[in-house]
């Protein structure tokens, strides 16, 4: 379980202010009490998806995704579009697309060398 403490939710609300959904993102991660995963699962409920699969989606494909590309992981969160284009073509609603954005993007911010050894 990788949890976000409420000062890194403030920082992150800051950091990431102009980029859609991600307001929406941080509010379910908090009613969460940050756990990222908690907050995947109702994100994908939410819009009526399995959340299984997007769990799946999460930590095996752009786990993968991000981790074997440097430029994406020096780059980020400018890259978040580029993560949310992905999750888009994977035939998740728009909005759910950019909110997983967020999530992946917590993600690598809170240790990418755990976000990349995760199985």
């Amino acid at each position: 379980m990788t949890t976000v403490e409420d000062a890194q939710i403030k920082r992150f609300r800051s950091e990431l202010s102009s980029y859609p959904g991600a307001l929406d993102a941080l509010n379910v991660l908090e009613s969460c009490g940050g756990n990222l995963e908690a907050a995947t699962t109702k994100l994908a409920n939410r819009c009526g998806q399995d959340s299984s699969l997007v769990l799946s989606l999460v930590d095996e494909q752009y786990q993968k995704l991000i981790c074997d590309n440097e430029f994406l992981r020096m780059a980020l969160p400018p890259t978040l579009g580029l993560i949310a284009n992905h999750l888009a073509k994977s035939h998740l609603p728009e909005p759910l697309s950019e909110e997983l954005a967020i999530i992946v993007g917590i993600y690598t911010e809170l240790g990418l060398k755990a976000y990349c050894k995760r199985k």
